[in-house]
Order: structure tokens, then sequence, then C-alpha cells
């Protein structure tokens, strides 16, 4: 590529015309000549961005009232639902297996704590339901009543790494744009070709991505060694360790209207309710597949956090006693922060606290009025976490299989990859992904039965 009469290495610096020919050249033709056209599905941002259609990741599925919710064919459980996408709204790319030209693609798999569809007959616990266009309803089906908690162990309503009641991801728009999709060898024979697949691959999405985010690392609470002004050494609790004292840190402590809005007050609740009674399960699960290793210690441990699931419960009240959208008077914000830097620990605030404003900011992509509340200094909190990404919103229909992770591929056409998004809570296999594979056939007879899906961890 030829810029102001002077080509360009692989790395961006000026080529030197005596050393002949850039060996990236070659390797960059190689991949053109072998590109396959992909649809990229960009999160709607910034907040606030029209939704122009009906294609989301999360929410709920526009399921029609005759089409029972798909389950796991061995487990008999619902599947999570996971995205749908509006063919109409899609982009025309060239390809020999396009998508079907309308009609609404349902994604669903069971997101358990293992995830490993691999080990399955093809879409036992994954599903692709095609609802034809004259078949499309505006209304949402609601989630079965048995539906476990996403993260469940297998075949269990909860346990694993479950959050107690989460059954549904938060429900985020995406639009859809053609993007070239670049091979990489499995083999890992050419190292360079890899790199170079990838680094173009990451081009085509930059150019639909907003700027990355700004660094903002500042936690809201922070915490403070004590001095035990007797022993003129840091103050230890009863199992040794240093006492630290929780504060708000700059420029909270500043802001007098935090903790900002009655939705944050009581998303945090929910938060730190959540966070406890998942706990609470783990560790009862411990001690009931371990009934050998039942020990005081544990029993402690499990003690204690009940205690402190009822404490969080006491004050709950008061988190939840504000309307979603108005923003808290002096007193109660003092008596929220004041019951913060007492009874909970620095972590377990910021956990909470951070988790609060990223619901929030999730529920905001369809509500204007949270919007509204929602102050930049909150929203600068969560950005990095929700805020597209190439690092982590890879998600793309058709193309090439997926290679920012272990290898996921399958036969025939790829029709989906969804990536692990914080924005949307997804977490795959340890920040992978799922990637959804159809034979070409059944794709062009719209036959969607046969559709199945692997897996594969950061």
């Amino acid at each position: 590529m030829a810029i102001f009469g002077r080509r360009r290495c692989g790395d961006g610096t000026a080529a030197d015309p005596a050393r002949g020919p850039d060996p990236g050249d070659a390797l960059r033709a190689e991949l053109r000549r072998r590109e396959r056209a992909a649809i990229y599905l960009r999160r709607v941002w910034p907040l606030g961005s029209e939704a122009p259609g009906h294609s989301h990741l999360g929410g709920l599925p526009s399921l029609p009232p005759h089409v029972p919710w798909p389950r796991g064919r061995s487990t008999g459980q619902p599947l999570h639902f996971l995205a749908q996408i509006d063919c109409a709204e899609m982009p025309s790319v060239p390809t020999d297996t396009p998508l079907p030209p309308d009609g609404l693609l349902l994604f669903f798999g069971d997101i358990d704590e293992e995830m490993l569809w691999m080990d399955d007959e093809p879409g036992d616990r994954t599903r692709v339901l095609y609802v034809p266009a004259p078949q499309r309803v505006a209304e949402k089906q609601a989630v079965p009543d048995d539906m476990p908690d996403i993260g469940h162990a297998y075949q269990k309503m909860g346990g694993g790494h479950a959050r107690v009641g989460v059954k549904t991801y938060p429900a985020w728009p995406v639009t859809g744009h053609a993007i070239r999709s670049f091979p990489v060898d499995p083999s890992g024979r050419s190292a360079d070709l890899e790199t170079l697949a990838l680094e173009m691959f990451a081009a085509e999405l930059k150019a639909h991505l907003p700027p990355p985010s700004k660094d903002f690392s500042k936690q809201i609470v922070g915490a403070e060694r004590v001095m035990d002004e007797e022993t003129a050494d840091w103050a230890r609790d009863a199992e040794g360790n240093v006492v630290r004292k929780p504060h708000l840190n700059a420029p909270f402590a500043e802001d007098d209207a935090f903790p900002w809005c009655g939705a944050v007050m009581s998303e945090f609740a929910t938060a730190l309710e959540t966070e406890c009674a998942s706990k609470i399960a783990y560790e009862s699960q411990f001690l009931d597949d371990r009934a050998g290793a039942r020990s005081s210690e544990h029993q402690a441990k499990l003690s204690g956090l009940q205690d402190r699931l009822e404490q969080i419960q006491a004050f709950a009240p008061v988190l939840r006693s504000l309307p979603d959208c108005d923003r808290p008077d002096p007193d109660l914000s003092a008596r929220v922060i004041h019951w913060i830097l007492t009874e909970l620990n620095a972590q377990e605030a910021n956990t909470a606290l951070l988790c609060a404003v990223k619901r929030v900011a999730q529920r905001a992509v369809f509500d204007a009025d949270l919007r509204a509340v929602l102050p930049p200094l909150a929203l600068e909190v969560v950005d990095r976490w929700i805020r597209p990404s190439v690092g982590q919103s890879e998600h793309v229909m058709l193309g090439y299989p997926q290679a920012k992770t272990n290898f996921t591929t399958g036969e025939g056409v790829r029709l989906l990859v969804l990536d692990s998004d914080y924005g949307t809570d997804f977490m795959f296999c340890d920040c992978g992904v799922v990637e959804f594979y159809i034979d070409p056939d059944d794709l062009a007879a719209r036959d969607f039965s046969r559709a199945s899906a692997n897996t594969a961890g950061g």
C-alpha cells in the first residue's frame, strides 16, 4: 500500500525500497485471497443510542406461544436464552451460505458450571430456533419456572458457580455490520500468518467500535490500615489480619449525590444478597458433596455467611426505600454511606457497588429516565466493563471459526460466535466463547433442528 509514495511495512513503519518486497505483503495478499464475508453484531453504543430493530443479546426471546421453550434432551432442563437475530436487519454479504432473508433466529444453551457441550450429542444442550416472518410475535415469552440459575451445577437448579436467582442475561440491542474474516491455521505452522490474520480481523471490528475506554480504575471504597496506639503497630483482628478502616475515595467522597439514585441503591442490596447467598449455596454444596469432610471450620464459615446475609437483609429495606429514579436526600445518603463504611469491608462494598452501577447502566440501555439520573461519574466507574471492544465483544455471524481462544471448529457453516462480554454478563468457559454451526444444506432448507454448538475457554 502506497502512502505519499512510500510503501508501509506490516508494522506501519516506512519500507526501505532497497530492502526489496515486504514479506508481510505476500501474507496479507494470501489472507485477502482466502477471506470470507461475515457479519459483526455490535452492541448499540453509547447508552441512549436508538435501538433500530429487534436483534439483541440476552433478554427474552420473541417466541410464539405455540413454540415450547427449548430444553436439554438429556437433562430435561430449560436452556438459557442467549441471542435473538432478526435476519431482515442483517446486511447482505457475499457468501454461498446466506442467512434467511427474514424471520428470527433464536439461540439457546445450557450455561452450566462446565459447559462441556462438545461431550454431548450434537444439539443436546444447545438449540437454534427459526421463527419465520409470518409467525413473528411482539410479545416476549417468560422464562419457565424450572429454569436453573446461570452457572448452575450439572443437572441441578443451582450450585456450582451460579449466582442465586439469576436466570437471564440483560438485554442489549445489536446492529449487523458487514466485515471480512480471515483463516487461522489450527496447526500453528505459520505464526506470522496467524498473527497477521488476527490483526487484520481486529481491524475489521475496530472500524465499527467506539474508541477504547479511558483508564478509570479508581475504586469507590478504599481502606487504610489502623494503628494500635498501645503497641505502636498496625492493629490486628482475632485471626491476625491487619485491620483496615473503609472510607470513600475521591472523587466519590466529594459527590453529594452518592449513591446517586434509588435504582443503584436497590441493585446494591440485590448484589450483596446474591453474592452472599451464592457463597452459602456453594459452601452448602461443598459440605453435602463431602460428607466425610465436615469440619467445625467449614460449619463456622457457613454459619458466618448466614449471619452476614441476615445482616444485609435487615438493612436492605432502607436501600430499597427509594423509587428507581429518585435521588437520595442528604440524610438517607449519609445513612447508607455510614452503613457501607461500618458494616462492610472495602472489597465487599466495591464488588457490590460495581455490580449495582453496571446493572443500572444495563437497564438504562432501554430506560431514558435512568440515563437521566446516572451522573457521568457513575458511568465512568463501569465504562471499561460495558463499552464494546475487540477484547470482549467478538459477536459474529458467518465467516471463519474464531481464533481468540482454543479452537471450536464444528462441521458446516459457522452460524454464530458469542464472546464473553462483561457488558451483557456473558461468561463462557473462563472468558471463552460459544460457537454455533449448521450443515449448509440445512441452512438452505431453513432447518435448524440439527444445529450444534461448541465451547472453548480463554
